[in-house]
C-alpha cells in the first residue's frame, strides 16, 4: 500500500503534486527496504482517490525505478551486490575526537544529533558502538560503519579546549562518493555547554545547507529537510535572477511545509519582479503575512509591502519599500522593491502647478535612481535581464527615444494620460497630459532629446559598475557595449570585442558576434567603408552555407544573411521551427509567413512573392476563424505587402485597405491617384516625428515611406526622407537588427539613396552610397544582381 501510494504521487496529473526529482522518488521508494514509510514529502502520502493499481503495472512502473534507487542512493552499489543501498537522507553522526583536557563524558555529538532531529525528512542515527571513540576512525572505517547503517551522509567532529572555551569543528562527508567533504561547520562553546542549544541549531543548519540568505536565526521558518532545501534552490536560483527556477523551487517548499512563510514570501516576491499581475501572487503574500511572527525584521517589511501592493494600496507599500531601504541601505530586495513599485504607480493627480493641469503620484526619477542602487547591489541580476541586448533594463531606465509613460486618474475619474520624457531642474519628468490632447506637437517638451540622453548615461554608469566589479563577465562587457553603443561612442565595437573573447558558449559566441558585426555596420554607415568590409568578412565567417536544423539564433543570422546579400539563406533560416516560435508566427503559417516577409524586403523573387503571398492569404482564410483573420492579415501580410509595393503589388491589397494601417492605404491612395490623401499620410507622419529620434523610425517602414514621397514629390524629398535616418543609423536600438527584414530594407535603403543621388545629379553621394552597398551585396542571390550592377556603375563612375 505505502508502495502504491508513492506511485500515486508520482503519477500525480498536476506537475506541482509530483516528486521533484526522480532522485526523490528513488530514494522513498530505497526506503521501503530498510523501515517503515518514510517519503520524501513531509505532508503524508495522502491518498484521495485510490487507484487500482494492476500487480503487473505495478511491477512495470515500480521495478525500473527501484533499480534506479539502487544506483542513486549508492555510486558502489551493482546490480547483484548484496549491500544494501546508501540513502542520502540518513545521517550517522560517528563518536566525536576529544583533545586533551576534554572529558568525552560531555557527549558533544549527541548534542548534535538532537539539533540535526529537529528537522523533519532526515534521518539521524548515533554509532552504535561504544568505547570507539578514543581513537579516531580510519576514513575507510567511517564508511563501512556509514554503509552498514545505510546512511548516505556521516558526519565527523572534533573537541578541543582553546583558552577557557570548547572549539568544536564538523564535517559532513558523502559516503557515496568515497566519504568526500561536503559541508564543515564550527562552534564555540562554553566548557559546560551552558546555552549551547541555539549554537547547536545554528551549526546544524550550516552542516545541512549550502545558502546563507534569509537563514538567520529565528527566520529559518520551517524544520521540514525538503522544503528548507527547495528553499536554498530558490535562493540559489534568484542570486543568478534566474526568476523562472526560483519560481518552482519556491512551488516546491510550500507544498513540502504549507506553513513556510518565507518560501510564500519570496514565491511572492519573485512574481512581483518578474511582472506578474497581483492576482498571480497575492494569494502567497497573504500567506506570508499570515506567518509574520516567523518572518525576520525585514522579510517581515517586505512582506508588509507585498501585501499593501497587493491589495492597490501603492502609495502606502512604496512608502514601506522606502522604509526599508533607509533600514536596510545595503539589502537589494528593498530597493528593487522600491524602483519597481514606483516606476509601476500610474496614478495621476489634479495638479495646478503643471503645464497640463495634471501630474503623475510617483516620480519616475526616483524609480531609476532605485534601480541603479539595486543594480550596483546586485550585479548578478545582469545575467538574467540581458535578453534582447537589455532590453528590460532600458526599458526600465526609459532609454528609447519613443518612451511613454502611460497614467490614468485615480477613481471615480476614467480619463487616461500619456507623457513624453523631459529633463527639467536635472531631474527626468513626465508631464501627462490626456490622450486627446498628446498628438499635438505643443504637448511634447523641448528637452525630451536631453532626457533621453541623460538616461542613457545612466545606463553607461550602471554598465560601467557591472563590468568594473565583473571584469571577466561577458556578460557585464555586453552591457558596457551596448550603454557605449547608444550613445553613439565607437569604443562599443572594443567592449563587444572583449565580450566576445570572454563568451563560453556557442549561443553567446554567436549572438556577441552578431551585435559587433552590427555596430560595425552601424558606425561605418554612410562614410567608412574599411568599417563596412570588416563587419561583412565577420558576417561571413558567421554563415553556414546552409541552415541546420539544430542553429543556433537562427534569426540573428537571417538577419546576417540578410546584410549580405543572401535572401534564400535568410529564408531558410526563417523557416527553422525555433525561429517561427521565437517571432510568434502561428503554427498555421510557420512555414511561410516569415519567408514572405524576408523575400518582400528584398523585392523579389517575383514569382515566390506570389506563391507566398497566395498561402498565407489562402492559409488565414481556411486555418484561421473569421474573427482572427483581419488581425492575422494585419500582421503577416500588411508588413510583406509594404515592402513590395510597387514592384510587386499583392493581389491581397483590397482586403488590406482601410484596416488602419497608413501605408498600404497611402500606397493604394498613390495607386488610384489619389495623391491629396497621400500628402495627408505624410503631414501626419511629420508631425507625430517630432516627439521622437530619427533613429527611431522602423527600417522596414523608411524604405516604402521614401519611395512614396519619392514618387509623389520627386527624388529631393525621398533623399531628405532617408537622409535623417540613414544619418542617424549609430543611434538606433541595438535590437533593431534582430529582424531580418530591417536588415534587407537598410541595403535597399542605401540602393535607393544612390538612385537619387544620380537622379540628381550628385555623384559623389550616389559613389559613396553604391560603394557601401557593393560590400555588403558584391556577391548576392541573382535576382538581386542586377541592383548590384547597377551600383557598380555609379561606384566606379561607368556609364
Amino acid at each position: 500500500e505505502e508502495v502504491a501510494g508513492l506511485v500515486e504521487l508520482a503519477l500525480a496529473k498536476n506537475r506541482d503534486d509530483r516528486f521533484a526529482t526522480a532522485a526523490e522518488f528513488a530514494e522513498a521508494l530505497a526506503l521501503q527496504g530498510a523501515g517503515p514509510l518514510t517519503p520524501t514529502r513531509t505532508q503524508p502520502v495522502r491518498v484521495r482517490r485510490r487507484m487500482r493499481v494492476p500487480r503487473w503495472a505495478a511491477i512495470a512502473v515500480v521495478a525500473p525505478l527501484l533499480l534506479a534507487a539502487v544506483w542513486v542512493g549508492g555510486a558502489k552499489i551493482g546490480i547483484g551486490s548484496t549491500r544494501p543501498p546508501l540513502d542520502s537522507l540518513r545521517y550517522l553522526v560517528l563518536p566525536f575526537e576529544y583533545g586533551d583536557g576534554v572529558a568525552p563524558s560531555l557527549g558533544v555529538d549527541g548534542l548534535l544529533q538532537d539539533a540535526l532531529r529537529q528537522w523533519m525528512g532526515i534521518t539521524v542515527m548515533g554509532r552504535p558502538e561504544a568505547g570507539l571513540g578514543a581513537n579516531p576512525l580510519a576514513p575507510e572505517d567511517a564508511r563501512d560503519a556509514a554503509a552498514a547503517q545505510h546512511a548516505g551522509q556521516y558526519v565527523r567532529g572534533d573537541v578541543s579546549r582553546v583558552g577557557d572555551s570548547l572549539r568544536l569543528h564538523v564535517t559532513v562527508h558523502d559516503a557515496t562518493a568515497d566519504g568526500a567533504p561536503v559541508r564543515e561547520g564550527s562552534v564555540t562553546l562554553a566548557p559546560t555547554l551552558a546555552g549551547a542549544g541555539p549554537r547547536f541549531t545554528r551549526l546544524a543548519d550550516q552542516l545541512l545547507f549550502d545558502d546563507t540568505l534569509g537563514a538567520g536565526p529565528g527566520a529559518v521558518g520551517t524544520r521540514s529537510f525538503p522544503a528548507r532545501r527547495a528553499y536554498a534552490r530558490g535562493l540559489a536560483a534568484v542570486q543568478e535572477w534566474n526568476l523562472g527556477a526560483a519560481d518552482s523551487a519556491f512551488v516546491a517548499a510550500t507544498q513540502y511545509d504549507p506553513n513556510y512563510a518565507q518560501a510564500h514570501l519570496w514565491l511572492a516576491q519573485v512574481r512581483f519582479w518578474g511582472d506578474g499581475l497581483p492576482a498571480i501572487w497575492r494569494s502567497s503574500a497573504e500567506r506570508a503575512a499570515g506567518g509574520r511572527e516567523r518572518l525576520s525584521s525585514g522579510d517581515a517589511h517586505l512582506s508588509e509591502a507585498l501585501l499593501a501592493f497587493g491589495r492597490g494600496e501603492v502609495p502606502r507599500a512604496c512608502a514601506v519599500w522606502n522604509r526599508l531601504t533607509q533600514r536596510e541601505p545595503y539589502a537589494f530586495p528593498g530597493w528593487y522593491g522600491l524602483a519597481n513599485c514606483l516606476s509601476r504607480d500610474d496614478a495621476v493627480l489634479r495638479d495646478r502647478g503643471s503645464p497640463s493641469g495634471w501630474s503623475f503620484r510617483s516620480s519616475y526619477y526616483r524609480a531609476t535612481k532605485a534601480y541603479q542602487r539595486a543594480f550596483e547591489l546586485q550585479p548578478m541580476i545582469l545575467r538574467g535581464l540581458s535578453g534582447g541586448a537589455y532590453a528590460s533594463v532600458r526599458r526600465q531606465l526609459r532609454t528609447g527615444g519613443n518612451e511613454v509613460r502611460f497614467g490614468r486618474a485615480v477613481a471615480p475619474d476614467t480619463s487616461r494620460f500619456s507623457a513624453h520624457p523631459a529633463w527639467r531642474d536635472d531631474t527626468l519628468a513626465f508631464v501627462p497630459y490626456p490622450r486627446f490632447q498628446f498628438t499635438k506637437p505643443e504637448v511634447v517638451p523641448d528637452q525630451w532629446r536631453l532626457a533621453v540622453r541623460r538616461q542613457r548615461e545612466l545606463f553607461h554608469d550602471i554598465a560601467t559598475a557591472w563590468a568594473t566589479a565583473l571584469p571577466e563577465s561577458p556578460d557585464a562587457n555586453e552591457a558596457l557595449a551596448i550603454s557605449l553603443e547608444l550613445l553613439e561612442n565607437p569604443a562599443a565595437i572594443d567592449a563587444i570585442h572583449r565580450a566576445r573573447a570572454l563568451a563560453n558558449t556557442d549561443a553567446q559566441r554567436v549572438r556577441l558576434a552578431a551585435a559587433e558585426v552590427w555596430m560595425r555596420v552601424k558606425f561605418s554607415v554612410p562614410s567608412d567603408p574599411q568599417g563596412l568590409t570588416l563587419a561583412r568578412s565577420l558576417a561571413d565567417s558567421l554563415l553556414p552555407s546552409a541552415p541546420a536544423a539544430d542553429a543556433t539564433e537562427p534569426l540573428l543570422l537571417a538577419s546576417l544573411a540578410a546584410l549580405t546579400g543572401r535572401a534564400q539563406l535568410a529564408t531558410g533560416f526563417s523557416r527553422l521551427p525555433h525561429a517561427a516560435r521565437e517571432w510568434g508566427v502561428p503554427p498555421p503559417l510557420a512555414r511561410n509567413a516569415l519567408p514572405l516577409l524576408i523575400f518582400a524586403a528584398f523585392g523579389g523573387p517575383p514569382d515566390s512573392l506570389r506563391v507566398l503571398e497566395h498561402e498565407v492569404d489562402a492559409a488565414i482564410d481556411q486555418r484561421f476563424l473569421v474573427s482572427v483573420r483581419q488581425e492575422a492579415r494585419m500582421s503577416w501580410l500588411v508588413r510583406p505587402g509594404r515592402l513590395a509595393f510597387p514592384d510587386h503589388p499583392f493581389q491581397s491589397i483590397p482586403k488590406l485597405v482601410g484596416t488602419g494601417d497608413y501605408l498600404i492605404d497611402a500606397e493604394a491612395a498613390l495607386q488610384r491617384g489619389d495623391t491629396a490623401m497621400v500628402r495627408r499620410v505624410f503631414a501626419d507622419l511629420r508631425d507625430a516625428r517630432q516627439s521622437a529620434p530619427l533613429s527611431e523610425v522602423n527600417l522596414e517602414g523608411l524604405y516604402p515611406e521614401a519611395r512614396l514621397l519619392t514618387a509623389l514629390e520627386g527624388p529631393r524629398a525621398g533623399i531628405t526622407w532617408l537622409d535623417g535616418t540613414l544619418g542617424a543609423l549609430a543611434a538606433t536600438d541595438p535590437e533593431s537588427f534582430v529582424n531580418p527584414a530591417n536588415a534587407a530594407a537598410l541595403v535597399r535603403a542605401m540602393a535607393l539613396r544612390a538612385d537619387l543621388a544620380d537622379q540628381v545629379n550628385d555623384r559623389p553621394a550616389a559613389r559613396r552610397w553604391a560603394g557601401m552597398v557593393m560590400v555588403l551585396w558584391s556577391d548576392s542571390d541573382v535576382f538581386l544582381q542586377p541592383t548590384v550592377r547597377r551600383m557598380r556603375r555609379f561606384a566606379t563612375g561607368a556609364t
